[in-house]
């Protein structure tokens, strides 16, 4: 008894501190130095035209045009149907353009179990962020009360759910679930990447947060050539935004076309 109120005691202390919202500010300079509170410099908002962000576990130049998709805290059901429409993208697409999934999960087993639960990664690489630090690179930053809890938003998780039956897997529903990881659905070749903060993590979370991640961070997908130009950019505007993925691929094909690539590379 004493042990279970104790992991309750823990996983109640680690969702007040995913729900902490820790001050952000917009900066043209490179992201601050990580803290425990995970603060950092946000970035300015990256449109077509620029140059990629550098960092060690995104790299430019690369054999093939990218799609990065930051996604919200695992067990946000916008982010769930996010990282679904990006597995079928990525089977559909893998011969053309990689496709990467950026998550804060606090570990490469933390995020792999919220993978597996989600249909597995497919042709996706899955990278770990916990600090938030590529997220801030890439201008993103943390959302309002009202981009979170508003109406519109409310509605549109209930029609998720029901409609879907996406609710939103957190790590506390994955480690109460008596489902293991091996009678879960998987396939793919991409390895796990991870951040700052992210080798030797517990899934109990990194120092500020939660293995979940943290509830007001902002997603964005970018599609960006081969030579690490952004050509797509789309910053979420809500808890409830879905990106059009289709979008990205279509910016991409016209890119090459622009840059006198061969087009028969990409199947419409």
């Amino acid at each position: 008894m004493a042990s279970l109120l104790g992991s309750v005691g823990v996983t109640l202390s680690q969702e007040i501190q995913a729900w902490r919202r820790p001050s952000s500010s917009s900066s043209s300079s490179p992201p601050a130095a990580d803290s425990n509170n995970q603060q950092h410099q946000i970035g300015p908002t990256l449109k077509p035209g620029v140059r990629a962000p550098k960092s060690d576990l995104i790299q430019f130049p690369r054999s093939k045009p990218v799609v990065v998709v930051f996604l919200r805290h695992c067990g946000c059901p916008f982010a769930e149907k996010t990282f679904r429409l990006l597995t079928k993208f990525s089977s559909r697409n893998h011969n053309q353009i990689h496709c990467i999934a950026v998550t804060q999960a606090s570990s490469r087993e933390a995020a792999e179990k919220w993978v597996i639960a989600n249909g597995g990664e497919w042709d996706v690489e899955v990278l770990t962020d916990p600090s938030r630090e590529l997220y801030a690179r890439w201008g993103l930053g943390l959302a309002s009360a009202w981009q979170v809890f508003g109406p519109m938003q409310v509605a549109e998780a209930y029609k998720l759910g029901v409609n879907e039956g996406i609710w939103g897997n957190s790590m506390a529903s994955l480690d109460s679930s008596a489902s293991s990881s091996s009678e879960q659905p998987r396939r793919g070749t991409a390895e796990y990447g991870h951040g700052a903060a992210g080798d030797d993590q517990s899934e109990e979370g990194a120092k500020g947060g939660s293995s979940n991640g943290n509830r007001w961070q902002m997603g964005g997908v970018f599609a960006v050539d081969e030579f690490g130009i952004v050509r797509w950019a789309h910053v979420g505007t809500s808890a409830s935004d879905i990106p059009d993925l289709k979008q990205a691929k279509k910016a991409l094909v016209e890119a090459r076309r622009e840059t006198n690539h061969q087009d028969d590379l990409f199947v419409p």
